[in-house]
């Protein structure tokens, strides 16, 4: 009974988190699944769990923990918040998108919300001590979506000829195995279970053919294999936990996985074979295929809606009026909200930064370059909840886990290298 009761927190945080980590509240709560009229669910997900963290916190520390906890988070909250204000005073525009009423134009600001009930709680003892076997059974959990409809396509999406899992998506569910594969892997040592997350991580992104989220997660491998290899220990246990992972990736994931995506029915259409090319001639070095992609044509385009406006923008979404968005964080919040909104952006990004730079954090440090990186193949990632959730989570834990407690809401600090 003891042992039940120690396991039920995680237990409860896990089953509460997944839907909104993995990307599957639309499949769990919109479907048949689970029918309830929650138009925004990821609200009511974190609410289930800030709740009894609130009640804890207020009823042994008087709040001050999450008060430090939000005081010392502030070079995240503050550039996020901007980003939300910018683009809610935006909404005056005469070109801003009001044809679904509120929700472009206040979604930013409510991603604020989240990412501050984030924070709140990260501070809870469940997340602060096992926050990494939590993130370890969504990411499995991500795969699974993605390789049932690898091998049962439809099972939950309606995607004809990539596997997307939960999300609907292909290169969404590719990112959020990249984000939990960094949220999955301790920074700090090598070891069995990093192996087995990136080498999972690894398939599974195969597995959707996305070819920029397959070029990020190669950039997640190299950071791990130079982090790792600074670590002292012995060199035969470093080889075993670490040099294995770019040989499985290379010699045994890659042909395994381009033979089975080259003989499922799943992927016998034009589009699955010019992506298995490209992934082919990735490996080659060959990278030619980029020049001719139709997204450069995207940008293009809206550099013409920037050059029209390129002060004040030309409202808040504008670019989901367009016929297609511009696959780019920057060129979207240039072309809606003009330099302002670009700049907030930007500075949520350097901001993020340089908390986890501050307080030595690998890990945060990874996951803020991926999404920066990441904001020039997609023009949603202020939507995707595992980002918001993360960054809040990761945020707090830095600065708790931090050996110095580093004031960081002191101007005066600076960075650590």
């Amino acid at each position: 009974m003891n042992s039940l009761i120690k396991y039920f927190p995680i237990a409860y945080f896990t089953v509460i988190l997944f839907p909104m980590l993995a990307g599957a509240e639309s499949f769990f709560f919109h479907n048949k699944y689970i029918s309830i009229p929650i138009r925004y669910p990821a609200f009511f997900i974190l609410l289930a769990i800030l709740i009894p963290v609130l009640w804890k916190i207020f009823s042994s520390h008087k709040g001050q923990e999450l008060a430090e906890a939000f005081r010392n988070t502030t070079w995240i909250t503050v550039p996020f918040l901007a980003v939300g204000v910018i683009s809610t005073i935006w909404g005056i525009h005469p070109d801003a998108y009001w044809e679904r009423g509120l929700k472009f134009i206040v979604l930013d600001l409510y991603h604020w919300l989240l990412l501050m009930i984030s924070i709140a709680i990260a501070c809870s003892e469940t997340i602060r001590k096992h926050h990494r076997i939590i993130f370890f059974i969504t990411l499995l959990g991500i795969g699974y979506g993605i390789w049932v409809d690898f091998f049962f396509p439809g099972t939950f999406s309606d995607v004809g000829h990539r596997a997307a899992g939960f999300t609907q998506n292909a290169n969404d569910g590719a990112r959020l195995m990249i984000l939990l594969c960094i949220a999955s892997i301790d920074w700090k040592k090598s070891g069995l279970i990093n192996l087995i997350a990136l080498t999972y991580a690894a398939l599974a992104i195969f597995a959707t053919l996305s070819v920029s989220n397959l070029l990020m997660f190669l950039l997640v491998v190299a950071f791990y294999l130079i982090i790792n290899l600074k670590v002292d220990g012995h060199i035969f246990r470093k080889f075993a936990t670490v040099g294995l992972v770019p040989i499985i990736i290379f010699y045994v994931i890659h042909p395994l996985i381009l033979n089975m995506v080259s003989s499922s029915e799943l992927f016998d259409n034009r589009t699955s074979t010019g992506r298995i090319d490209q992934i082919s001639q990735m490996f080659e070095g060959d990278l030619g295929f980029a020049e001719n992609h139709e997204r450069v044509n995207l940008v293009s385009e809206y550099v013409g809606h920037i050059q029209q406006a390129p002060l004040i923008g030309r409202g808040t979404g504008f670019s989901e009026s367009q016929v297609s968005g511009p696959h780019n964080m920057y060129l979207k919040h240039w072309a809606d909200n003009g330099i302002p909104g670009l700049l907030a952006y930007l500075l949520m990004i350097a901001g993020s930064f340089r908390h986890f730079l501050v307080l030595r954090d690998v890990r945060g440090m990874i996951f803020v370059f991926i999404v920066f990186c990441a904001g020039f193949f997609d023009h949603n990632l202020l939507n995707i909840m595992t980002i918001v959730s993360l960054l809040g989570i990761f945020g707090t834990l830095a600065y708790l886990d931090s050996s110095k407690q580093v004031n960081i809401a002191d101007p005066k600090s600076s960075p650590v290298l």
